[in-house]
């Protein structure tokens, strides 16, 4: 079974191997066994730390792990992990080792959320640019990451302080506060086919952003005015049924 009942994560690769994310190792679930990776003391390619925090599969196939210590890309051949740690004297390693989520856009780039060292992009060619969010060191702390589906040019980060709009060209953080509650704890987004977000908070419901009227709404509040609010309500993922 499962080296952890705790599972932060789950991906299906394009092989059809089932992966889960645990907060002690890494598992693989081929339909019959799991298999178990977990960090081998002394072996530099065996993955990076056991606390897995986010799973994601590139346009090429790879698989990429985000842990509490360091990202970690899987070569299915070897069954070796290659580490990517931050390094304070290569502006070119990550700004953070602590990695909070993971998302591949229409380009192919993979981009890092971590826990306040702010957004990361990396290509093919391995090099890590940064991007800090100047309006606080929470909003730095960045829980989920999701490409705009009408304009491939910009990402919606939900982080510890807030929701924010990043520009890819510019490198530039827009913020979108959210009623008089501005900046929420943000740990999950979700756009429907009407480009709207839907947003789950740390402690405040689920909420909706209505793009064209630029408005935001209390889901649970207007689903239910009984509920007179959403204080204490924590969303931790969001996905639509058919």
């Amino acid at each position: 079974g499962l080296s952890n009942s705790w599972v932060s994560s789950i991906l299906q690769d394009e092989e059809g191997f089932m992966w889960f994310g645990t907060w002690n190792g890494l598992n693989r679930y081929d339909g019959y066994d799991f298999t178990v990776f977990k960090p081998i003391p002394g072996d530099s390619l065996s993955l990076s730390n056991n606390a897995i925090k986010a799973l994601c599969e590139d346009n090429s196939g790879n698989l990429w792990i985000g842990t509490e210590n360091g990202l970690n890309w899987f070569d299915p051949n070897t069954e070796k992990f290659l580490r990517f740690m931050h390094n304070p004297d290569d502006t070119n390693s990550i700004s953070n080792s602590y990695i909070l989520c993971l998302q591949v856009d229409n380009k192919g780039v993979i981009w890092i959320g971590t826990k306040g060292g702010g957004l990361n992009g990396v290509d093919s060619t391995g090099i890590f640019r940064r991007f800090y969010n100047p309006f606080s060191p929470e909003s730095n702390h960045i829980n989920c990451i999701i490409e705009d589906n009408s304009n491939n040019s910009f990402l919606w980060l939900g982080t510890e302080h807030g929701l924010y709009r990043f520009e890819k060209s510019t490198g530039g953080f827009i913020s979108y506060p959210i009623g008089n509650n501005a900046y929420l704890g943000i740990v999950a987004l979700y756009q429907d086919e009407k480009n709207d977000l839907f947003i789950g908070t740390w402690g405040s419901g689920l909420i909706k952003f209505d793009r064209e009227n630029n408005t935001f709404l209390d889901c649970f509040q207007d689903a239910h005015p009984a509920i007179q609010n959403s204080k204490g309500i924590i969303v931790l993922s969001i996905l639509p049924d058919h």
